[in-house]
């Protein structure tokens, strides 16, 4: 990766030679079209654990987006910022204006669609202001809300306004969700 592509906040991927998509022995990558594709750097993700340790030292090390819609009412974690998912777009500008300079963590119910489109679109928009900015900063929820609640649910310095009435148990899905999920099962 060239210092300009770190800069931009991407990594240019390249593929040359036959369209087989045979390698060589010095080249693990396979051939290909000489295609030159530009991939965004990604967010990362951070744990139920180091969410629960940065609300018990008083939320310092995390600024939290829950970016949850009717699915935020049962419990949040305490010191979040609710930015509901369809108002990222129009709101992302100041939030990295104000946040920038700080670790951010997205948070929706499972941590695989929400959560995972707005820190994109957070990470986006905070690179095109500074292209330098360190991408370590812009972190989802693994497991999303689902994990922590499940792990520290009990706990009401760790769960702000819990309502178990919200969520079957002992999977702690959100009853907005519970027709679709047991339609899965």
């Amino acid at each position: 990766m060239s210092e300009e592509e770190a800069r931009s906040g991407s990594e240019e991927v390249t593929g040359s030679g036959s369209e087989e998509g045979s390698g060589s022995e010095e080249s693990p990558r396979p051939k290909g079209l000489g295609l030159k594709i530009s991939v965004p750097k990604n967010y990362t993700h951070v744990a139920s654990e180091d969410v629960k340790a940065s609300v018990e030292s008083g939320g310092n090390e995390f600024v939290v987006f829950d970016v949850r819609a009717d699915d935020f009412v049962g419990g949040h974690i305490p010191g979040s910022i609710r930015v509901p998912f369809n108002e990222v777009d129009s709101n992302v500008d100041e939030l990295v204006k104000k946040y920038k300079d700080q670790r951010v963590v997205f948070v929706c119910t499972y941590g695989k669609l929400r959560s995972p489109t707005a820190a994109l679109a957070y990470l986006n928009r905070l690179l095109k202001e500074d292209p330098s900015a360190p991408t370590s900063r812009v972190c989802c929820l693994s497991g999303g809300f689902q994990d922590y609640l499940s792990k520290f649910h009990a706990d009401a310095k760790l769960v702000a306004d819990y309502d178990k009435d919200k969520w079957t148990l002992p999977e702690f899905v959100h009853v907005s969700d519970a027709e679709p999920y047991s339609a899965r099962k």
